[in-house]
C-alpha cells in the first residue's frame, strides 16, 4: 500500500510521493468496521486502515473510544513511516521483549528519538508499553515525527486558542499542544479544554494522525 497517497478532490486524479520509478494499480481496499459506522471518526479511521496505517483491535472491531496504549501509538506512527523497521534488532528498553508485536517499533521509536524511556533508581529504561498515551504526549510525539522523521516543519493555519486547562499541559509538551494546535492538526476535547493529561482515545489518535498525513506527508 501506498500510504501518503490520495484522490484529489476532482476524483480524476491519484497523487503519491515517491523517490522512483514504477507502476502502480489502483484498487480500493474496503474496510469497514461494526463499530465506527455511526461514528464521528469513522472516515479517518477508514481512512488510515484502508492504508494498513491503523489497525482493529480484532477484524470487526476498532473500539474508538478505547484508549490508546503507547505501544499501539508508537507502532502506528512506524507504519505511518513506511520505513523497513528489519534493520531495527533488539531493544533499548527493560520492559520491552525482543519478541513483543511492537518491539521493532520501539527500537525504531529509540533510534529517531521519537520516545527515551524512564529511567527507575538501577538506570533501566522503561517504555511502559501498556500505559495508555496521553493528549500531551501524543501531541509531543507527533511533533517529534514531523521535525525527527519526515523533516518538516509546521505551518501555522489557525489562530492560537487558549485552553482553560492551559496551565495544565506540561512543560515539555507546550510547546508541541501550541504549534500542532495552530498546525490545524489537533484540537481540544472540547471548545475550550484541551484535557492535556487525559487519555487519548483511538478515534482521537486517528484523527490527528490522517490530518498530519493529508497535510504534510
Amino acid at each position: 500500500p501506498i500510504y501518503n497517497g490520495q484522490l484529489e478532490r476532482d476524483e480524476k486524479t491519484f497523487k503519491l510521493t515517491t523517490d522512483h520509478w514504477a507502476t502502480y494499480i489502483l484498487s480500493y481496499h474496503d474496510v469497514n468496521f461494526a463499530d465506527t459506522q455511526n461514528h464521528w471518526a469513522d472516515n479517518t479511521i477508514t481512512y488510515l486502515a484502508a492504508r494498513e496505517v491503523i489497525k482493529g483491535m480484532t477484524e470487526s472491531t476498532f473500539e474508538p473510544d478505547a484508549s490508546m496504549t503507547r505501544a499501539q501509538f508508537v507502532q502506528i506512527l512506524a507504519n505511518m513511516s513506511n520505513q523497513d523497521l528489519t534493520a531495527s534488532k533488539g531493544t533499548a528498553f527493560s520492559d520491552v521483549n525482543e519478541n513483543a508485536w511492537f518491539a521493532k517499533a520501539a527500537a525504531w521509536a529509540a533510534e529517531t528519538g521519537l520516545v527515551t524511556g524512564s529511567i527507575n533508581g538501577n538506570g533501566e529504561i522503561y517504555f511502559n508499553p501498556n500505559e495508555y498515551i496521553t493528549r500531551q504526549d501524543m501531541a509531543v510525539l507527533l511533533s517529534r515525527y514531523l521535525s525527527k522523521v519526515e523533516q518538516k516543519k509546521l505551518t501555522e493555519v489557525k489562530a492560537e486558542v487558549v485552553f482553560k486547562d492551559s496551565d495544565q499541559v506540561g512543560s515539555y509538551a507546550s510547546s508541541a499542544v501550541k504549534d500542532l494546535q495552530k498546525a490545524g492538526i489537533i484540537n481540544g476535547r472540547t471548545a475550550d479544554s484541551f484535557v492535556p493529561r487525559g487519555n487519548a482515545t483511538r478515534a482521537e489518535c486517528a484523527k490527528m494522525i490522517s490530518t498530519l498525513m493529508q497535510n504534510y506527508l
